[in-house]
């Protein structure tokens, strides 16, 4: 059986015009076509969304060491392990790295984009029966969200490995977030300087442009002169202090200002590098 196919959609958005970030408004969608389409069939439709820093069509890419997204969804249906279906990628990358795929007027309308603008855009092109939405870690946050609060758009969602847990998981980039803040003036001109770097993917900034990419999408604010987004900078400051138990040095978060601080227990977790 010969593979399926990969075409390129482009669209002009309306909801994007004007995002805060200045963004493209003019973004591809990659569509997966399965074996011997058939445009006058009706198919079921896997709407698919990345996680952070990621875009659709980064999936299709090549890997000669592994299965690239194309590679494997011919391989399950051509030994029947799924049947035929539609799988469109989709493009909501954004200047803080990636999105969390809800309306923020910090980042710009892409809960509206994703569901009545690329929905309607695809199914004007191709036979849809009945769509789903998955993703991986904030595309399976997203797909989790978007089930929760647009159950008569999805039929079903799959989340992989999503994001969860977020004052846990995301607590620990706060320090390092903090002392990049500090050496270059703020949020503002940290991501400045981040896009004039020719390698944008060195391991200590993901903390950085995570805790900003938060901040833009959960505590957005207008008013606020870094990103139209709340960080409560003065609040906070970070410090390093030498575990000698551990023989380690630690970045601790600290408030410089009293504060209420609610938490709850969760049983102890520990994860060991081997």
């Amino acid at each position: 059986m010969a593979g399926g196919e990969v075409v390129i959609e482009t669209l002009d958005s309306e909801v994007l015009k004007g995002n805060p970030l200045g963004d493209p408004t003019r973004r591809d969608v990659a569509i997966y076509l399965p074996p011997r389409y058939d445009s006058r069939k009706r198919y079921p439709a896997a709407y698919g969304i990345v996680g952070y820093t990621g875009t659709g069509k980064s999936l299709f890419g090549f890997d000669p060491l592994g299965e690239d997204l194309k590679s494997r969804l011919d391989r399950l249906i051509r030994t029947g392990k799924m049947g035929p279906l539609i799988v469109p990628m989709v493009d909501c990358f954004t200047k803080v790295g990636g999105n969390q795929y809800i309306n923020s007027s910090a980042t710009g309308r892409y809960d509206d984009y994703l569901r009545k603008e690329i929905l309607p855009f695809v199914e004007s092109k191709y036979r849809v029966s009945r769509r789903g939405i998955w993703g991986k870690s904030s595309g399976g946050y997203g797909s989790i969200v978007q089930g929760m609060l647009h159950p008569d758009t999805w039929s079903a969602l799959a989340d992989h490995s999503g994001d969860a847990l977020f004052e846990l998981c995301y607590i620990m980039d706060f320090p390092r977030a903090l002392a990049a803040f500090q050496d270059h003036g703020g949020p503002t001109g940290w991501l400045r300087w981040f896009w004039r770097q020719p390698n944008r993917r060195r391991e200590e900034m993901a903390p950085v442009l995570n805790t900003i990419g938060m901040a833009a999408h959960y505590s957005p604010n207008p008013k606020s002169r870094e990103l139209g987004a709340d960080f409560d900078l003065p609040l906070w400051s970070h410090r390093a202090i030498y575990n000698e138990r551990e023989g380690r040095i630690e970045m601790h978060l600290v408030s410089e200002a009293a504060q209420t601080v609610l938490y709850r227990t969760f049983a102890p977790v520990c994860y060991q590098r081997r």
